[in-house]
């Protein structure tokens, strides 16, 4: 019987010191736990406002201009079939009016047509009468990436008045960021330098950065906050 008893008295007391333990290490654990989550949170909302206002779209269509006729003007007149005149033709002189684009050089081969609502309007006037040609718009494609223009914007706006970018961007004001946008061989930042004695949290992001010619290079963003 005093077996028995002293037995349960162990079980009670081992229950005990294992709940007495579990509870110690959920305390110890929890603060890290929420301040893991309030960096993920804060990563996100840096990564939500550089990809909403940084970004842009640009179609790129190729033109395939086969054969021309003899024609007097040094230029060629084709029917413009997309409602907008923000647009570039790459390497080439051009103008849109009364729905041709006329591109100023009587030359076969493809152009590269790309249309962006982040061009400026195109030229708007001019005209050719040289409209015997035989050429094609190829399939569009749609391209995404960082624009470096606003990317340079952001850097040059707010690296000296970084305080007025958070209320923008709706970042917690006793916090704190710095956003490295780094290609080529190329590097810009905006934001302050992390202190040294505190813990920050990093995020880094590999993507395009979309020129204005159509072409997608490599972009390295590195975004910390603390």
């Amino acid at each position: 019987m005093k077996k028995a008893i002293e037995h349960h008295l162990d079980w009670i007391i081992g229950v005990g010191i294992f709940l007495l333990f579990t509870v110690f290490i959920l305390a110890t654990l929890k603060p890290g736990y929420q301040k893991t989550k309030e960096g993920e949170i804060l990563l996100s909302i840096l990564e939500d406002k550089i990809e909403e206002n940084l970004t842009w779209k640009v179609e790129k269509i190729p033109l395939d201009v086969s054969q021309v006729s003899e024609c007097e003007e040094n230029c060629i007149s084709l029917h413009w079939p997309y409602y907008t005149n923000k647009v570039k033709v790459l390497e080439a002189d051009f103008s849109i009016s009364n729905g041709k684009l006329i591109i100023n050089s009587k030359n076969p081969g493809t152009y590269i047509v790309l249309i962006s609502e982040e061009f400026p309007s195109a030229q708007d006037g001019g005209s050719c009468s040289c409209e015997d040609v035989k050429y094609v718009y190829g399939v569009p494609e749609v391209l995404e990436g960082y624009s470096k223009q606003k990317i340079i914007a952001l850097v040059t706006n707010y690296n000296e008045n970084y305080e007025n970018l958070k209320p923008d961007w709706n970042f917690p004001e006793y916090r704190d960021f710095k956003i490295t946008f780094k290609w080529d061989e190329i590097s810009r930042s905006v934001g302050k330098d992390p202190p040294e004695n505190m813990p920050v949290y990093v995020k880094v992001i590999h993507d395009n950065l979309l020129t204005e010619n159509g072409t997608l290079e490599h972009l390295i963003i590195t975004l910390e906050t603390w």
